[in-house]
């Protein structure tokens, strides 16, 4: 019981770390790189808790003079593992001294492939998140709005950084996104979150005429029919 109470601990402490670190990762120019928790995120957290697992059932396989450890101090290796794992295993490889070989090159296209991965789940749940923010605004409104409102916090060093990042952005959505990953999301939402329910209750103009194609249709169908006052005239 004990042992299973630890090996849970393990899970735990593991995943947490792992996600503190996604968490807590930025990109030099353009702040945090994990925002949302995708299912990548997801799955690359479970992972690093299922590997904090694997010295446990150790103890069930191994005679006891040669897991001493593992078989009288489980709490032991409960804190010890999510610690090493963490320390072991990066985003970008393993944190060893460099290999050679066939290891090596696997390490890395593993690595780069998990790494794209995740990547490609944040940029997906990013898009999604800004698109109706970004909808009928102009990069050049967004990026005067944003710039008028940054936190009052902010150093002087990384309100330069933000204004600089602001400026080469091209499109909106980057500007947007650039405001996210280096302010918060908070404080995106209220910034922009009243003028996105001002667009969702603005009211529709009550003497709106119909589409062109509908009028054109309606246009049509009137010179077909028969004129009521040529009918009436007739009889």
């Amino acid at each position: 019981m004990i042992a299973l109470t630890a090996a849970i601990f393990a899970l735990a402490g593991s995943m947490v770390l792992a996600a503190l670190r996604l968490r807590t990762e930025t990109d030099i120019r353009y702040g945090r790189s994990y925002l949302h928790v995708t299912p990548a995120f997801r799955l690359y957290v479970f992972l690093h808790g299922f590997v904090a697992l694997l010295p446990f059932p150790l103890q069930l396989f191994w005679a006891k003079e040669t897991s001493t450890l593992i078989s009288t101090s489980p709490w032991v290796v409960a804190v010890a593992t999510p610690l090493f794992v963490n320390k072991l295993v990066r985003l970008q490889g393993l944190d060893l001294s460099q290999a050679t070989g066939l290891f090596n090159r696997f390490r890395i296209n593993v690595s780069t492939w998990i790494h794209e991965v995740l990547i490609d789940w944040e940029n997906s749940a990013m898009h999604r998140f800004i698109e109706p923010f970004a909808k009928d605004m102009g990069v050049e409104e967004a990026r005067i709005l944003m710039s008028l409102h940054l936190p009052i916090h902010l150093s002087s060093e990384k309100e330069a950084a933000v204004r600089a990042a602001l400026l080469d952005a091209r499109t909106v959505e980057r500007t947007m996104e650039i405001y996210i990953r280096m302010i918060g999301k908070h404080s995106f939402v209220a910034l922009f979150g009243e003028r996105l329910k001002e667009k969702k209750l603005a009211p529709t103009p009550l003497f709106d005429g119909p589409p062109p194609d509908d009028f054109e249709r309606r246009r049509q169908a009137r010179e077909k029919s028969p004129d009521p006052i040529l009918l009436v005239a007739r009889n």
